[in-house]
């Protein structure tokens, strides 16, 4: 006799285990079915992340799936398909355990931070805005939006390097109230990559490598073109300074694939669940 288990086990309890351990003491088979959902504060961990939970806890006595909950499964019973449909009760105790309660007491809600980089025109704000706008659970932290809301902006090195440490804090901040950001900044220089890491140490920068000449070419906001008339001579690529990042989670060549193609690297690479919009 084999008992399927579904739930989302965010995270794996007391409550939970005693069911498992009730069924396997019956000699049941168990599969246990991890939902599959997006991610959040009130599901911050990963299906690696339970599978892993219940292997610590049961080992190799139980089986462990994952299933989609993005409206692409349902589950049906027909009439007398010879499946049985049990509930199992609990001692008063155990019932009482609710995942949201093991959440709040564990505080492992932490979001985390997709920090794009690279020059002008590469792509940031658009792949940013495209990860808000099709995943699930980020919020957008970019630097035309804060250049055009912060009056005064100096674009001075020493300048810029004070303010990319206070949207590396309010990354940290959202992350821990477990929000995704997705934050799109040119970050031009080292010192400032080894800044935000020391203040975001599990940042995941990502590098939009992208051809100046196709910067220039693309220019949406006329950046490049007020740079060749000397109206922006601190422009990044143009004037100021740029040093190719040393280290990165990811490197996409914006010039070489379309917005698509780039977001699916994306996607694939840090597990972005689709909104469904």
């Amino acid at each position: 006799m084999t008992s399927l288990l579904i739930g989302r086990f965010q995270p794996l309890h007391e409550g939970h285990a005693k069911l498992v351990e009730t069924l396997l003491g019956e000699g049941r088979k168990v599969v246990i079915a991890l939902r599959d959902g997006p991610r959040s504060s009130a599901n911050p961990y990963s299906v690696t992340d339970r599978q892993k939970m219940f292997q610590e806890r049961f080992g190799e006595k139980v089986e462990v799936i994952s299933i989609p909950e993005d409206g692409s499964l349902e589950i049906v019973r027909g009439r007398d398909v010879g499946w049985d449909l049990r509930t199992l009760s609990l001692e008063p105790e155990l019932e009482q355990v609710s995942a949201t309660s093991v959440r709040a007491a564990n505080r492992k809600m932490k979001g985390q931070t997709l920090w794009f980089l690279g020059l002008p025109a590469s792509g940031k704000t658009t792949l940013a805005s495209k990860v808000v706008r099709e995943s699930v659970g980020y919020v957008l932290l970019d630097g035309d939006e804060v250049r055009q809301t912060v009056e005064n902006f100096d674009m001075g090195q020493n300048a810029r390097l004070v303010h990319l440490s206070y949207m590396a804090f309010c990354c940290r901040q959202l992350n821990e109230c477990g929000i995704n950001v997705a934050a799109a900044f040119v970050t031009p220089l080292q010192e400032h990559r080894v800044r935000i890491k020391e203040i975001l140490s599990d940042v995941k920068f990502i590098w939009l490598r992208c051809a100046q000449e196709t910067c220039a070419r693309r220019d949406p906001k006329g950046l490049w073109k007020k740079a060749a008339r000397g109206d922006l001579p601190q422009l990044t690529g143009a004037g100021g300074a740029w040093e190719d990042p040393t280290e990165y989670a990811l490197a996409v060549q914006t010039d070489a694939m379309s917005v698509a193609q780039a977001y699916d690297s994306i996607k694939q690479r840090f597990g972005l669940i689709a909104s469904g919009r």
